[in-house]
């Protein structure tokens, strides 16, 4: 056998090396510069490949393979071999003969055999292919046209078995993606659908005819009429046309490789069997310039002779247009993936943040509603119980901002309208706004120059939250001066205004504050949040149909408003007073926690425990399974996210049982996505609770679930159970009451604030507060001690002040 190819040893020195390496680049570049837009260019640039593969490689043979249409095979296209210079086609290799080989061919990158002999991909070549041609070893390289397999590029070695180098697989890979490339421009010609032109009546189709039309005898193939659009598409003289036929305006091959005569045969021989076939054409001018038309064909009537009338348009333009189209096309796939996974990868980031924050959240703010309940807490305790209950409240509120922001984005945040009481929400706002402006020494003004609907439908929730947003912005970049919150009616709609006297914003910086996570940067001014407030803010009032704007003056402060059309209603909405649940009634019932978290099984007891319910633990899923066949609870407090069996699969592998199909199972998850929402109760579940959870919500679902009777103590009750042990600490002292003279409002309006006093009722309290202000200006110490207590929850003090000052009336 006369062995062919390289040494084991592909370049003899680093010099000889790079010189190899240049040399591939080279030939690279070159063959990216083939012009192979024209189907004729094909054949020519992979013999041109596949020769230049086994010269550079210095290998025996190289080859290209496709798969047929039913990828039962693949079929040799070309295959050089450097011994006798010689190109040849046509073998063909099955996919049940080499199952081992076709299974590395769709999941490798390359096949990279050193010992073809040896290596478990292509052994099973050995009797029949390797050892009759000598090959020892085989570099194949997937060719992939539009993301799927679509044939190979082979080199073999014959001779010594030797290693592969890195640079032979890099090289293989660029020679496969250009194949790739000619292979996609020669498909999508041969795959251009044909436009159909409407037929026109032959007396006016030589006249009045758009497109070029020739007439066409098929026992001579000489045209027997043209129009004058013939003329000027061919670029011949109405004579010379009528001496000639469509042969001799076309090209010896179509872009198919085709020979014109025989391609032309087959379309007129389907015309005159009844067909109208409509095709691409390539023709020629009378200067050897080929250009693209489409025909359409169809036989006429006629006893005489046998006649094709040929419509044929010039579509140069078209086909120009599409290949740009189809360039644009696939930079707008490109970048919609980009974007997609992006969108993907942000949703899992998010996704984990809002589990990985709520879950601790979940525990803090649990066991601050647990200590709430106890009644011999002291004043000092309950602040702090305050302080750990806003903070976590104030976290809890920059991941909802993130959260409210994704789901913008993603067009998924729907506003909830209902009628609620505007002056009544302002004033509660005012309230909070003016406690935190006055802890940072500011003056806040609440300002209305005409007067406001009473009751109005719109989303509140929404709407306190941008004025919030836009309110804690102020104080925060205000150093000194104050903060006005004005609002009026302006042309039939709502108008609120925000104005400050802070750090102010640069002229070029007002574009960028509604970008997200932007914040005003000033060296002497710290600021926390995510940079999302003003961001959600303008797209909120968007969503309510108004449009969130600004002016600011640098050093001397800003001013944000915006107009919303709030439609006036005349029903009340409920006043819902918060409850405290203080027990249930009811047959004792089983309760299985199951948490991959100690702290969250742990809160769970807690909560559960002292209302009597047994409660047991798993803390996972598959306990959970198994603890729920021995026990037969009554419910089932199952977290989603857990190791070993997620509380998904869980839930599912429980509601398949039917022993427990009486189980109430309630899914309790720190992702607050609506998907995960939709999901849970999808597996299964009879509730979908996020953390961190309402306890009050809890337990009422568990005794709406479990027929139990719940047992409530209005916020009043539990005030006046903690405020037993220390009524002195709860009383007005000397520090707390104004400069000014207190003056008490008169007897009815008194009785009017005692009533509410005594239901709790905190916000209708605060908003009759701040009309008898603004009505006189006297009772603002009232309002200001009245504030003082009723801002703090400090309900049994407020009372006993109030029910003192009715006395004295």
């Amino acid at each position: 056998m006369t062995t062919s190819g390289r040494s084991t040893t592909p370049y003899s020195s680093p010099r000889v090396r790079r010189e190899g390496l240049l040399e591939q680049q080279a030939a690279l570049a070159a063959l990216s510069r083939i012009d192979v837009s024209h189907g004729e260019h094909l054949e020519e640039t992979l013999r041109f490949i596949t020769e230049t593969a086994a010269r550079l490689m210095s290998v025996a043979r190289a080859s290209l393979w496709r798969y047929d249409s039913a990828r039962t095979a693949i079929h040799c296209l070309d295959l050089y071999e450097c011994s006798t210079n010689r190109h040849s086609d046509g073998a063909q290799l099955r996919a049940q003969s080499y199952p081992a080989y076709f299974a590395a061919l769709a999941s490798s990158e390359a096949i990279v055999a050193d010992d073809a002999h040896r290596d478990p991909r292509t052994c099973e070549f050995g009797t029949s292919y390797l050892t009759p041609l000598g090959v020892t070893a085989m570099l194949d390289i997937p060719i992939r046209v539009q993301g799927n397999v679509d044939g190979v590029l082979c080199l073999e070695q014959i001779g010594p078995p030797l290693a592969w180098t890195t640079e032979d697989r890099l090289f293989g890979i660029a020679l496969a993606n250009l194949i790739a490339l000619a292979v996609e421009r020669h498909e999508r010609e041969r795959a251009e659908k044909a436009l159909r032109q409407s037929e026109q009546r032959m007396s006016t189709m030589l006249a009045y005819a758009p497109d070029a039309i020739t007439l066409l005898d098929v026992d001579t193939l000489r045209f027997i009429e043209v129009n004058d659009e013939a003329t000027r598409l061919y670029g011949y003289d109405r004579a010379s046309l009528l001496s000639i036929g469509p042969v001799e305006l076309s090209p010896e091959r179509q872009p198919d490789g085709r020979l014109s005569s025989e391609a032309a045969r087959e379309k007129i021989d389907d015309a005159l069997n009844g067909g109208v076939p409509v095709f691409e054409w390539t023709h020629v001018d009378p200067a050897g310039v080929l250009f693209p038309c489409e025909v359409r064909l169809v036989r006429l009537p006629d006893p005489a002779r046998r006649l094709i009338r040929g419509s044929v348009i010039g579509i140069g333009e078209r086909k120009r247009a599409e290949v740009a189209l189809r360039e644009s096309e696939a930079q707008l796939s490109k970048a919609k993936e980009a974007a997609e996974a992006a969108n993907r990868a942000k949703s899992e980031f998010l996704a984990s943040m809002s589990h990985e924050l709520r879950t601790p959240l979940n525990s803090m703010l649990g066991y601050a509603q647990l200590l709430r309940r106890e009644a011999d807490l002291s004043e000092r305790q309950c602040k702090a119980l305050n302080v750990i209950r806003q903070s976590g409240e104030h976290l809890l509120g920059l991941i909802d901002e993130i959260l409210d922001m994704a789901k913008i984005e993603a067009g998924t945040l729907d506003l909830v309208s209902d009628s609620f009481d505007l002056p009544t929400m302002l004033e509660s706002i005012a309230a909070i706004m003016r406690s935190r402006s006055q802890a940072k020494g500011l003056a806040f003004t609440r300002a209305q120059w005409s007067e406001l609907p009473a009751l109005v439908c719109a989303d509140e929730r929404r709407l306190r939250q941008v004025l919030m947003n836009l309110l804690d912005n102020a104080i925060k970049y205000t150093q000194r001066g104050g903060v006005v919150l004005k609002t009026g009616m302006h042309e039939g709609r709502v108008c609120f205004v925000v104005e400050d006297t802070g750090v102010g914003i640069e002229p070029e910086h007002l574009s960028e504050i509604f970008d997200v996570f932007h914040q005003v940067r000033d060296p002497l001014t710290v600021v926390e949040g995510t940079g999302l407030g003003l961001a959600i803010s303008k797209r909120l009032v968007q969503l309510m149909g108004g449009d969130l704007r600004v002016a600011s003056t640098p050093h001397e402060g800003s001013r944000f408003w915006f107009e919303l059309d709030l439609p006036p209603v005349t029903v009340r909405p409920a006043v819902v007073e918060e409850r405290l649940l203080t027990a249930v009634e009811g047959e004792r019932r089983t309760v299985l926690v199951v948490d991959d978290e100690e702290d969250g099984r742990s809160l769970l007891r807690d909560v559960l425990e002292p209302l009597g319910f047994l409660v047991h633990e798993a803390a996972d899923g598959e306990s959970a399974i198994s603890e729920a066949v021995r026990l037969r609870p009554h419910a089932i407090l199952m977290d989603m996210r857990m190791p070993r069996v997620d509380g998904l699969s869980a839930t599912r592998r429980i509601r398949a049982m039917a022993e427990l199909a009486g189980t109430v199972i309630f899914a309790i998850s720190a992702s607050a996505f609506e998907h995960n929402r939709t999901r849970c109760l999808e597996a299964g579940a009879d509730a979908f609770i996020p953390k961190p959870f309402r306890q009050e919500r809890l337990l009422e679902l568990l005794c709406a679930h479990l027929s139990l009777n719940p047992v409530y103590a209005t916020n009043s009750d539990a005030e006046d159970a903690r405020s037993a042990g220390h009524a002195e600490a709860d009383a007005p002292t000397s520090t707390e009451l104004p400069d000014a003279p207190l003056i008490a409002p008169p007897a009815d309006a008194l009785r009017r604030f005692v009533e509410l006093a005594a239901r709790g009722d905190i916000t209708q309290l605060l908003a009759q507060a701040a009309r008898i202000e603004q009505a006189d200006r006297a009772y603002a110490p009232f309002v200001a001690q009245l504030r003082a207590l009723g801002g703090a929850y400090r309900m049994q003090a407020l009372r006993r002040w109030l029910a003192g000052l009715a006395r004295t009336r």
